[in-house]
């Protein structure tokens, strides 16, 4: 099989289906999708906006830190003793949520109604 990825590729195919893999459960996916919608959140603010425990999140940002999907920055300038520690997402995460999961699944809807009559027919 010929290989879809140029010569010169930093990533390696198995590089790039564990990303999907990764970003293709549901927990991830959903906080892909909100720090796509927010720009950045806390593990606290995730935590309310998904309403999913801060222990819970853990597993799944750290899978998507691992991945390169989002990263994790540390702003001290708050006004408090208290240094704000958030997550964004990568360039490389907004594409894969965008341009991969985003439009497949958008593209698999379209094809399922023409399944669905193709089948009942």
């Amino acid at each position: 099989m010929e290989s879809i990825l140029p010569e010169d590729s930093l990533l390696s195919i198995e590089d790039y289906l564990e990303m999907y893999k990764v970003a293709a459960s549901k927990p991830a996916f959903n906080i892909l999708r909100a720090l796509s919608e927010e720009g950045k959140l806390s593990t606290s603010e995730l935590g309310m906006m998904l309403d999913r425990e801060d222990n819970d999140l853990h597993y799944y940002l750290r899978k998507l830190k691992r991945s390169a999907l989002i990263r994790n920055r540390r702003d001290p300038n708050t006004g408090t003793e208290e240094t704000y520690s958030y997550y964004e997402l990568t360039d490389l995460g907004h594409v894969i949520l965008t341009e991969g999961l985003a439009t497949g699944i958008q593209e698999l809807v379209k094809e399922e109604s023409t399944i669905s009559k193709q089948e009942g027919k």
